[in-house]
């Protein structure tokens, strides 16, 4: 927990669907974010492996293959770099379900 984000576990048994996510700060200040939270009986993806590992950032649409488990063809990827920026693909990623592989180009 920091001053930009909160940890809430969430409890079992919970619908499925989209519930909006309020914050009331102990000064009274409210956020509220509609749909923040969604309830899937599905699980979620989990990454095996990327390769390449890693590249020069001098490579052009660098092709970062992803292997895992619960990927669909809606799937967002993206790339956190040094635990601070999120670096979003430069292109449309390719998930094929069949054998749980993402391709998505990076610069």
């Amino acid at each position: 927990q920091t001053l930009s984000s909160l940890v809430q576990p969430v409890s079992q048994g919970l619908l499925t669907g989209s519930y909006t996510v309020v914050v009331i700060n102990p000064n009274g200040e409210v956020g509220v974010l509609p749909n923040g939270l969604v309830i899937t009986d599905k699980p979620p993806p989990f990454i095996i492996s990327v390769s390449p590992g890693s590249f020069l950032s001098s490579n052009q649409n660098t092709i970062l293959s992803i292997i895992g488990t619960g990927l669909v063809s809606n799937s967002t990827f993206y790339a956190l770099c040094n635990g601070n920026n999120i670096v979003p693909p430069v292109g449309p990623c390719t998930v094929t379900t069949s054998t749980q592989t993402a391709l998505c180009p990076f610069n």
